[in-house]
């Protein structure tokens, strides 16, 4: 007997910036491939009904029963869903009106409460996993929250993650950070040789286990304009990066670096 694989959640982000957009055409497309069960929406379905009508996507939404539906505004009935196939959105009411366009902070917590009802939802099983659309991160802090950095350390934050890792992947090709959201002058203090080492390792076993690299090669890039010149234009790649390179050699990872970076 088959059954229906548990949904892929999809934080709609910025009620005001482009995330219910790009979701919305998640959406269309879910439904024109037939794979509509496989997502969720996370969003208010009233603002997400308004949104498709003024980008002129023929879209059908329904309202998802579920664990983490908020309490606050009923949604809408969808009049066209009838026995046609619906994306399911997991309701979640705006804190205020939303103007596309106009940030407005008041709608901060709504956003945290996205990526909050993605991450319980993941964690009890409930979601396979969970996608995020675009988020102000201005906005969140304007709200009262400052130490919001970005969707990578919340997530880290709210699952226990002592060190994170962000990968950008495209294709064959896979460029993971050494540091994430910082101001460029507090990056070089950032540089330590024990997170350096933590971030080579999590790489090369996310390469190994998840992305099914047997042998993964990674290039390790300098800080430096020319990985430093020989120290002529900065020491980070002589005194930590070089060094935290040869050890993880020693014990097997094929590593090449610190290369400059724009090689």
């Amino acid at each position: 007997m088959q059954t229906v694989p548990q949904p892929i959640a999809i934080t709609t982000g910025e009620p005001a910036g482009i995330g219910p957009d790009v979701s919305l055409m998640l959406a269309r497309l879910a439904l024109e491939e037939g794979w509509h069960d496989e997502v969720i929406l996370l969003g208010d379905i009233d603002m997400l009904h308004h949104r498709a009508d003024m980008l002129g996507l023929k879209v059908t939404l329904s309202a998802a029963k579920h664990p983490f539906t908020t309490a606050g505004a009923n949604p809408r009935p969808n009049a066209d869903t009838g026995t046609q196939p619906a994306v399911r959105v997991l309701h979640h009411p705006l804190a205020a009106t939303c103007i596309p366009g106009q940030l407005d902070s008041r709608n901060a917590t709504y956003v945290l409460a996205l990526l909050d009802s993605a991450i319980a939802g993941c964690q009890q099983g409930l979601f396979a996993a969970m996608v995020t659309a675009p988020l102000q991160k201005s906005v969140i802090c304007d709200a009262g929250h400052t130490g919001f950095q970005g969707h990578t350390e919340y997530l880290a934050d709210k699952t226990g993650t002592p060190q994170v890792v962000m990968m950008l992947a495209s294709g064959e090709f896979r460029v993971a950070l050494a540091t994430t959201h910082l101001p460029l002058s507090q990056v070089p203090a950032a540089i330590t040789p024990d997170a350096l080492q933590t971030t080579l390792r999590i790489l090369h076993t996310a390469l190994r286990e998840q992305f099914g690299c047997t042998q993964p090669h990674i290039v390790v890039a300098g800080l430096n304009p020319h990985a430093g010149e020989a120290g002529h234009l900065g020491r980070e790649e002589i005194d930590i990066i070089e060094p935290v390179v040869r050890s993880l050699r020693q014990e097997g990872m094929n590593l090449t670096g610190p290369l400059p970076a724009d090689t």
